[in-house]
């Protein structure tokens, strides 16, 4: 997973808000006997406003990503550091690997609107204080 760093407030300019946003897949187990995971896409947004000199953290909504994919761009030379678990997705599903979550969810959501979910949940918590 990637780092996000935050310059000092001194050094961010004059913005009302900065967000930051950084995905991955995270494994959750299932807590049973087979000791199996399953695999989910997870967006975090880091929402800071200076002048409430607030920060908050939000994820977005985790969809599952079939284990076959990740252990697909696992397997591959350079694993998840030169694959994603997307572009094995997309050759499969015949979608868009930077948007495999509108495959996987029947059209009905994508990537970019569980983000906007996420983000205008992280602004709204700012404001809500």
């Amino acid at each position: 997973m990637t780092v996000v760093y935050f310059p000092p407030l001194s050094e961010a300019g004059d913005a009302d808000f900065y967000i930051a946003v950084e995905n991955g897949i995270v494994a959750v187990s299932d807590g049973g006997s087979e000791n199996k995971d399953e695999y989910y896409d997870v967006a975090w947004i880091v929402a800071n406003m200076p002048s409430k000199n607030r920060t908050v953290k939000v994820q977005s909504v985790g969809i599952e990503f079939p284990s076959r994919f990740i252990n697909e761009a696992k397997r591959q030379r350079g694993g998840f550091q030169r694959h994603t678990a997307g572009a094995f997705i997309a050759k499969e599903l015949k979608c868009n690997p930077k948007d495999p979550h509108r495959a996987l969810l029947g059209s009905v959501l994508g990537r970019r609107d569980l983000l906007i979910q996420a983000i205008r949940t992280a602004i709204a918590c700012i404001l809500a204080d």
